[in-house]
């Protein structure tokens, strides 16, 4: 999911630019996943410890419920979120 991604995704994807502890994370997702999927490939990627729990931050307020589809939070285009260790603050 790291290669060179254009801006060109398609309409019913969105472009995610994620801050990670472990450096930025970039990937086209379809709107349908789950936040919950999202953080999976983003820890999988980046090598975090799977031990830690994880939420996605955008515009300073948590994606929950995790179970909720990228669309369900109104995100398209290209967005830019944080991964953040729960408990832990943006």
């Amino acid at each position: 999911m790291t290669e060179d991604i254009t801006a060109e995704a398609k309409h019913k994807d969105v472009v995610l630019e994620i801050a990670t502890p472990k450096g930025p994370f970039k990937g086209i997702f379809e709107k349908t996943n789950t936040v919950a999927k999202v953080i999976t490939v983003v820890v999988d990627d980046k090598h975090l410890d799977k031990k830690d729990s994880f939420e996605l931050v955008h515009r300073d307020k948590p994606l929950l419920p995790d179970t909720n589809t990228l669309g369900s939070f109104g995100l398209h285009g290209t967005e830019k979120l944080t991964l953040v260790a729960q408990g832990t603050g943006v």
